[in-house]
């Protein structure tokens, strides 16, 4: 797929490709994903795929070789790609992670109403005796 691109052009794009996936499927898997994990993961992958791209732009752009440029243009676009339909994921758990928020609110203010803990709402009544 990626023959005729530098190695480490070529396992920088992989590294991204496969973190991609792997995002994707944790989606489906993981109802609680690990943002923390996952933006680490994610910002080390872009990294190093921006470095790469950085060291062989030269070669890159000049145009000299077309199909290696075409290889490049139709992979960076697959990646772009890809990064929508992880957006698009990512805002759906966001708004999903909001109502749920929304909803313990609800729970909590409901909880208000019958006061504080350890206090009674029962009548209290003085005996007199006499």
């Amino acid at each position: 797929m990626h023959k005729i691109l530098p190695e480490s052009l070529k396992k920088a794009i992989e590294d991204y490709e496969t973190m991609q996936e792997e995002h994707l499927h944790e989606y489906d898997e993981n109802p609680d994903p690990d943002y923390i994990k996952r933006n680490f993961e994610r910002s080390k992958a872009f990294e190093e795929l921006k470095n790469q791209v950085s060291a062989n732009f030269n070669d890159l752009k000049d145009g000299k070789d077309s199909e290696k440029k075409k290889m490049f243009m139709e992979i960076m676009t697959k990646l772009v790609e890809q990064n929508k339909v992880l957006l698009k994921r990512a805002v759906q758990y966001r708004i999903v992670m909001e109502q749920k928020i929304k909803h313990l609110g609800h729970g909590k203010r409901a909880l208000k109403g019958y006061g504080q803990p350890g206090q009674s709402n029962t009548t209290k009544f003085v005996g007199q005796t006499g």
